[in-house]
């Protein structure tokens, strides 16, 4: 059980990595949401 915890502890960048990776993919796409047909949609610097 000792083993466990301390493997969590030696990690927690990781998983705040993992946790933002996740929130900036899912944010990128709700921003998409807005828009109202697909073809409106396109690559640009400023929104990447």
């Amino acid at each position: 059980m000792e083993h466990n915890n301390r493997e969590s502890k030696n990690k927690p960048y990781a998983k705040f990595a993992l946790i933002m990776a996740v929130s900036f993919i899912l944010m990128y796409l709700i921003m998409f949401l807005n828009v109202a047909e697909f073809s409106h949609i396109y690559n640009s610097i400023t929104r990447f």
